[in-house]
């Protein structure tokens, strides 16, 4: 055997502490020999395909473990890359092996190392995205969350017609990851919502007995509200006025998107408990509500939260300054983009119903922010549109005010309005939108 001067030793020494994954192992590792936060980055090498330094010391090592020793060990189950700046690690075939023993995996069509392997190009938005999915996770652990299941890109068999970035799937829907670095041009995002528009026409999308909730995640920093004003502006361009009911698009930062996972879809008492206050408070207000699938097939089969009426002692619908007291009702607050084009659509949605009954019906949108939402409905231009109210939780808190009090509208110079009678057709200026840059 030849030995190695000096010098030489060193220079592998050297090598070894730059790159500790192609350092001498300690030795040949076995299942057993294995801890588990070993495991635990092995494992979640195999499911992201790439991680980093960075993702893996938060989510993986937490801390608790040298990684230049635990990388050293691990050797020869995963390999150090190279893009341009970027350093970031992937499994070799030993790794995947290694992991298909861990997690007792066995059959055909299992991926191979080689196909786990994440390209040079791909490798900022890979980490990006698999950045969002382990806060998810990590989150989840904290509220002691499990019921869900992550499908990288290349884990995802159940849908040809597209391929999201990741699928989560929980409980109550399937959620649909797509992660923006803002290098995508509107061309090419028009291009991706068509696919998402061709989904809805497909067995898959009527087969499924889950809504399905697309995150678009934008993660550009510098002029982040234009960059996510140019994504929802593609959607309103592109088959909003089509999209089918069971597919909702949200568009926003990472935090924004976590927050909706949370408090919107998943079990809990997030969006439930909200729209509990708003039944709660509508009630109080004298009228009866109804779930909104009640009516769905006289309004086109759209669907809305709630129908509500109020009815007098015989059990007549009341009318009050000519108008019948009687409305569809969307528990929004920070809802996805894509159903705010049930406001341009409630017109159309509702003829049927009013030619039907001789009677009109007025469309109450619950909101989180006043100011907020008047840009979303600038955006889509639906300032105006008849027939259509707004109002909070907060508007809506005293119990012995009458409805008409608590709703308001919007003019096209950005005035909110508020209503002086209950026939809710004469305004009065209560004060000015503001500015966008201070909310």
């Amino acid at each position: 055997m030849l030995t190695t001067g000096k010098a030489e030793e060193r220079k592998t020494l050297a090598e070894n502490k730059r790159n500790p994954a192609k350092g001498k192992t300690i030795k040949q590792l076995k299942l057993e020999d294995l801890s588990d936060i070993d495991r635990k980055v092995l494992v979640s090498l195999y499911r992201y395909r790439c991680l980093d330094d960075v993702l893996l010391e938060k989510y993986c090592f937490k801390g608790e473990a040298s990684m230049g020793y635990r990388f050293r060990k691990l050797g020869s189950f995963i390999e150090k890359n190279r893009y341009e700046k970027k350093v970031y690690y992937c499994l070799t075939t030993k790794g995947v092996n290694m992991v298909r023993l861990i997690c007792g995996l066995s059959g055909e069509g299992l991926p191979t190392a080689y196909r786990i392997k994440m390209s040079g190009k791909a490798v900022e938005h890979q980490l990006a995205l698999n950045g969002f999915v382990m806060e998810f996770e990590d989150r989840a652990e904290e509220k002691g969350f499990t019921e869900y299941e992550y499908f990288d890109e290349i884990y995802q068999i159940n849908y040809e017609t597209i391929r999201p970035d990741g699928v989560l799937s929980v409980p109550d829907h399937t959620i649909f990851i797509e992660i923006d670095m803002g290098t995508e041009r509107k061309s090419q995002l028009r291009k991706k919502w068509d696919r998402y528009y061709k989904f809805t026409n497909t067995k898959e999308f009527f087969d499924s007995n889950k809504p399905f909730q697309v995150l678009f995640v934008s993660l550009k920093e510098k002029n982040a509200q234009q960059r996510i004003d140019a994504i929802q502006d593609t959607i309103y361009t592109q088959h909003f006025g089509t999209l089918r009911t069971g597919l909702f698009i949200h568009v926003g930062s990472k935090e924004e998107m976590l927050d909706t996972i949370f408090g919107r879809l998943i079990p809990g008492e997030g969006l439930t408990g909200y729209k509990n206050g708003v039944q709660r408070r509508l009630k109080e207000k004298g009228f009866t509500l109804a779930e909104g699938s009640s009516i769905a097939s006289e309004l086109g089969g759209e669907m809305y939260d709630f129908f509500m009426r109020k009815l007098d002692d015989r059990g007549r619908l009341e009318i009050a300054g000519g108008r019948p007291q009687q409305f569809l009702v969307d528990v929004f607050g920070k809802g996805p983009f894509s159903e705010l084009r049930k406001i341009e659509l409630v017109a159309q949605n509702t003829v049927g119903y009013i030619s039907k009954t001789g009677l009109g019906i007025g469309y109450i949108i619950v909101v989180d922010n006043l100011d907020s939402f008047y840009y979303k409905l600038k955006q889509i231009n639906c300032l105006n549109v008849p027939n259509v109210f707004y109002t909070t939780t907060k508007l809506l808190k005293h119990p012995d005010q009458e409805l008409y009090k608590c709703l308001r509208c919007y003019d096209s110079i950005g005035r909110i309005l508020r209503f002086t009678d209950a026939s809710l057709s004469n305004t009065e200026y209560m004060r000015d939108v503001k500015d966008r840059r201070h909310l």
